[in-house]
Parts: C-alpha cells; sequence; structure tokens
C-alpha cells in the first residue's frame, strides 16, 4: 500500500512536470479565439493538474478527480476529432494509483476498526 502511494507519486510528479511543460510550450487557449472543445479540454486538463495535487493529500478525492478530469478529456477528444487520445492516459494514471491506495488504507483500516 504504501509502495504503491509512493509510485503514484512519483508518477504524479513527473505528469505535472509534463502537463507544465505542455502548458508552457502551447500556452493557454484564448477564450475569444478558441473553440469550445479546447476551452473545456484545457479545463479537463486543469481538473486533472489539481486532482494529482490533491492526491497527495487525500488520495481518494483527488484519484475520483484526477480520472473525472480524465473522463472528460477523453470524451471530448473523441467528440472534436473521433479519437481517443492516449498520451493522456500516462498522465492521468496515476490518479488510478492514487485510488487504488486510498481504498486498500480505507479498507485496511475498517478491518482493524471492526475487531
Amino acid at each position: 500500500m504504501a509502495s504503491l502511494r509512493v509510485i503514484a507519486r512519483v508518477w504524479s510528479v513527473l505528469s505535472l512536470g509534463f502537463l507544465a511543460l505542455l502548458l508552457i510550450g502551447q500556452g493557454l487557449p484564448s477564450t475569444a479565439s478558441a473553440a469550445r472543445a479546447e476551452l473545456v479540454s484545457a479545463a479537463c486538463l486543469l481538473v486533472i493538474c489539481v486532482g494529482l495535487l490533491l492526491a497527495w493529500f487525500r488520495e481518494l478525492t483527488g484519484g475520483i478527480l484526477t480520472l473525472l478530469g480524465l473522463a472528460g478529456c477523453c470524451y471530448v477528444a473523441h467528440a472534436a476529432s473521433g479519437r481517443w487520445p492516449r498520451g493522456l492516459l500516462l498522465t492521468a494514471f496515476p490518479g488510478l494509483l492514487f485510488l487504488a491506495s486510498g481504498l486498500a488504507r480505507r479498507r485496511l483500516t475498517e478491518r482493524y476498526r471492526d475487531r
């Protein structure tokens, strides 16, 4: 359980670094000239980043938020281009690891509480 959390934290730092480089390279979309899909995608990426940061303190909440942002991004990308984003799955995967770690921790604490 602790090793899963450590892997998720290291991976989330790498993912946040990659998303920051992506943001620096492309910049934020202008609200006046950007299509609605671009704005929603940017908002979903922001949700992924907030979820990854929050997961350091609240694993379950951050993991769920990260996966919701991923689902929104995938939906928008598929609706706009008809293809599923592949690289984004790797950046949001720590959310799944945080979720699994949080659920394992919750199960373990409930097991000891019931004794």
